[in-house]
């Protein structure tokens, strides 16, 4: 590997602007996700997990720009790779990326399964089993100002379902008015397929191993425990507890190096209003109003 000298990389960089960008190794074998800095018109400093294993030489998709260029690595530290650009780029077409890979992993299955271990490998292949999945926990935060006011928080997490180590989860959520909040060490960016999302993923290059989950954002919803409890799902969009409806979002969900998948997020009513009677027992929720009485959670008669 050449050792081409670190500051000849960040000679005419344009900044310190920051670029998203994906590793592509040949024949799609990768698709990592990588934060770009220092880009200069030669080459580029990435950051990256110190635990991956790459190539000499890749292409470089830098997504604002809609282009991938040959690269090879110059030097390693840490978590941090200096590539040079070693030719002109070329248009960059996810969709393509993506088949290529798909075709990859069935490739290798096929060549595996004659050998020891070739069998589970071939499994990589079925994405029931190569997923990222979102998941969700329901808690409270009283407001230290109003007795009786507070907010519900559905803290989503996103869990590797896979059998590998899926780099740079992600997770997508429509933008529909909800308060959605990022999780400490995670990027929320407003992106745009067939409408417009909010993407939650990390700034720095990270992993989830297999079973792992991580917590990416919290959504916010306001609660009132006046006329027998009220929750908000939009700003101005509340509902009765007693007639509270579930609640239904299409996201998308992936890794850098997993197929990213349309798949329902469902936060049913039933769980929410078990969360607020059981707040209800400890007297945390005063819900006289409705007829409950406070510290027991049954209703008066």
């Amino acid at each position: 590997m050449n050792s081409l000298d670190h500051h000849e990389l960040r000679y005419e960089a344009k900044g310190n602007s920051l670029f998203d960008g994906k590793i592509i190794t040949a024949g799609s074998a990768q698709i990592i996700d990588v934060v770009i800095h220092d880009r200069s018109a030669g080459g580029a400093r990435l950051r990256i997990s110190p635990a991956t294993d790459l190539p000499d030489h890749f292409d470089v998709a830098i997504m604002a720009e809609h282009c991938r260029y040959p690269a090879r690595i110059c030097w390693r530290k840490l978590n941090e790779l200096g590539i040079q650009f070693i030719g002109p780029p070329r248009r960059l077409d996810m969709i393509e990326v993506k088949k290529q890979q798909v075709v990859h992993l069935e490739a290798a299955a096929a060549a595996q399964t004659q050998t020891p271990g070739g069998a589970a490998f071939a499994k990589l292949v079925n994405y029931d089993k190569f997923k990222i999945h979102p998941e969700f926990t329901i808690s409270y935060e009283e407001n230290k100002l109003f007795s009786g006011r507070g907010t519900m928080l559905v803290e989503i997490s996103l869990r590797n379902k896979g059998e590998i180590e899926a780099h740079q989860p992600f997770l997508c959520l429509p933008q529909l008015g909800l308060k959605l909040i990022a999780a400490p060490g995670w990027d929320e960016q407003v992106v745009t397929s067939v409408r417009k999302m909010c993407r939650f993923g990390r700034p720095v290059t990270s992993s989830l191993a297999p079973a792992a989950a991580a917590h990416c954002c919290t959504m916010q919803l306001p609660f009132s425990s006046a006329g027998g409890g009220v929750l908000e799902y939009e700003a101005g969009n509340t509902h009765d507890l007693d007639n509270l409806p579930d609640l239904r979002l299409n996201c998308i969900a992936g890794a850098g190096n997993y197929p990213s998948e349309r798949m329902p997020f469902f936060v049913p009513a039933s769980e929410i209003r078990a969360r607020v009677h059981q707040l209800s027992k400890t007297g945390r929720v005063p819900l006289r109003l409705a007829g409950i009485e406070p510290g027991t959670g049954s209703r008066l008669t």
